[in-house]
């Protein structure tokens, strides 16, 4: 069509306008799209054709031109006119025009299109209801994509519906969904300027991100684009370019055991005494089961997972390493260690672990489950809760039953608050903590005491900080991390490898005064956390107090009507012992 419109317009351009037909001529030059060439037309058309001598469709069409071309008292002019004449129109896309063309001061009003500026023509021009019609009768017998290029072949017009259904569907929420159909019936069409519009909008900042992606992924999926080279494509959650490789993945579970029937059973077992609390057992197990296949990695694997539940982090990080050596395939493990990397803060090498999972071609279901938790855990921690959410979406598709989903929501929800909480959420914030202080509490309270005056919620950030299972109830959880951290070696690894200095340092103070030291004068050395989240489950304290009441080390009430600060009972003299060592 490039030559006839080339032609069209010189046509156009040295006629005078009395010897044509201007609405026709408008509208031709319209469906080519052609900003400049409209403009040099309206230009002329304003200077001497009266309001009632055009329709309504004819003026906007000359409103866009000059408003796109930066000519704002002219579109003025012309969709005043529009105003007053009759004719098919969109109302919203006149009523836009006239708000920028009134607009006196701050920036230009951008266009109701994806790409800011004003169309020409609705999609309908091209693609009549008749035949839209036709085509969702069709995809009721044919697939769409022979639907689609039957209709281009029989009309090869309504190519340019397709192009105008992508770029002028505006951007209210409802008519985003027109994005994508749009997107499918240019890849249906299959012909060289319809990819060319898919590739224009893939590379565009138009649009959200998901419509964007898809794009590319269409021009994959139709020998467009080498699957090998990123698109260069711009990611709205970040507000930046960046590089994006679209890889398809199938997600299929081994064909074959990853071990023998023997050391299966074992590992079957270990898992059922881990889930009654029996860290020990479950460790004896799977000893077992690593003796009798000592490079079966799913065995070694899991057994440095429960090393790092007793608390051995270091021992069971190593094993976890040592079973990706016995099978750089087994993907589970790389997103164990993402998320043993993130835990650490270490969010470059937690990416880095994750980048096995995406790159495969064959995926785990569990691994690609891990994987996606981890994805959401680490757009939180970089607060891209865009990010968060489209890995939570993807794991709510394909891991519906998966028990996490609904901690991983509550966490996303908390953490769309921001930075900037709103003053009722810091009243909440502030009000519990009064009321934790206010608690009677005696010199000498006991560590089941201390971990029952917290919440069932807020416990399970205590037992996330030891690694230990969180289910059961209250109760059973309580007498879990009693047993945990009143083991000498578990308490002396957790007080020296996880907690600070000045963390340590705080405890020796309260140590020095039998356990027990006015809280404002804890405060006044180390610290407050009055403003920080007490919701531990969702949010890691970061500060020194926080720290110590969240892992159980320390407790607060009141004391002699004063608030103090304990540490508890059974805890003394083993974290004297141990901070002796350490000094």
């Amino acid at each position: 069509a490039r030559p006839y419109a080339e032609r069209l317009i010189e046509v156009v351009e040295n006629t005078p306008l009395d010897d044509m037909d201007l609405g026709k001529a408008v509208e031709s030059l319209a469906e080519w799209d052609d900003d400049d060439a409209l403009w040099r037309l309206g230009e002329r058309i304003l200077k001497t054709v009266k309001a009632e001598e055009l329709s309504a469709s004819s003026w906007y069409i000359i409103g866009a031109a000059a408003i796109n071309t930066g000519h704002r008292k002219e579109a003025r002019k012309a969709f005043e006119y529009s105003e007053r004449q009759e004719g098919f129109i969109v109302p919203e896309w006149l009523e836009r025009g006239l708000q920028a063309a009134r607009r006196r001061k701050g920036p230009p009003l951008l266009g109701p299109g994806l790409d800011g500026r004003f169309p020409y023509l609705h999609f309908s021009h091209f693609l009549h209801f008749h035949l839209l019609e036709h085509m969702l009768e069709a995809m009721e017998k044919q697939d769409a994509k022979t639907v689609v290029a039957d209709m281009v072949r029989r009309y090869p017009f309504v190519a340019g519906g397709y192009r105008l259904m992508l770029w002028g569907s505006g951007e209210d929420e409802e008519v985003y969904p027109m994005v994508s159909m749009a997107l499918d019936a240019l890849a249906a069409c299959g012909t060289p300027g319809a990819y060319a519009e898919i590739r224009k909008f893939a590379e565009s900042r138009f649009g959200e991100d998901e419509d964007r992606i898809h794009a590319a992924r269409l021009l994959v999926k139709a020998g467009q684009h080498d699957p090998a080279v990123p698109f260069k494509m711009w990611i709205s959650s970040r507000e930046e370019w960046g590089e994006v490789m679209l890889i398809e993945q199938t997600i299929r579970e081994p064909e074959e055991p990853p071990c023998g029937p023997q050391v299966m059973e074992l590992m079957e077992q270990s898992f059922i005494a881990a889930q009654e609390g029996d860290l020990d057992g479950a460790i004896r197990l799977l000893e077992e089961a690593v003796e009798l296949e000592p490079d079966c990695a799913q065995a070694v694997h899991n057994l440095g997972a429960q090393y790092i539940n007793l608390g051995e982090h270091e021992k069971g990080e190593a094993l976890i390493r040592r079973s990706i050596e016995i099978d750089p395939d087994y993907l589970f493990a790389y997103a164990t260690l993402a998320e043993l990397a993130l835990l650490r803060g270490d969010v470059e090498a937690s990416k880095e672990y994750l980048a096995h999972i995406i790159q495969a071609s064959e995926v785990p279901p569990l691994a690609l489950r891990q994987g996606l938790r981890v994805q959401v855990l680490i757009g939180l921690h970089e607060k891209d809760l865009d990010s968060s959410q489209r890995a939570l979406d993807m794991l709510k598709d394909l891991f519906p039953d998966f028990d996490q989903i609904e901690d991983l929501e509550q966490l996303l929800d908390v953490a769309s608050l921001g930075d900037a909480l709103s003053s009722l959420w810091r009243k909440n914030v502030h009000r519990y903590r009064e009321r934790m202080l206010a608690k009677p509490i005696s010199a000498e309270e006991g560590l089941a005491d201390c971990l029952n005056r917290i919440s069932s919620d807020h416990l399970e950030g205590t037992l996330r900080a030891w690694r230990l299972k969180r289910s059961g109830r209250k109760a059973q959880r309580i007498a879990r991390l009693v047993e945990v951290m009143t083991d000498a070696d578990i308490l002396a690894y957790y007080v020296r490898s996880v907690l600070d200095e000045e963390a340590r340092a705080a405890l020796r103070w309260v140590l020095e005064a039998d356990g027990v030291r006015p809280w404002e004068e804890f405060t006044a050395r180390f610290g407050d956390d009055f403003d920080e989240s007490p919701y531990w489950k969702w949010h890691e304290p970061e500060t020194v107090p926080g720290v110590l009441r969240m892992s159980g080390l320390l407790a607060v009430g009141t004391l002699d009507d004063a608030p103090v600060a304990v540490v508890p009972r059974e805890l003394r003299p083993l974290l004297r012992q141990i901070l002796a060592a350490g000094e």
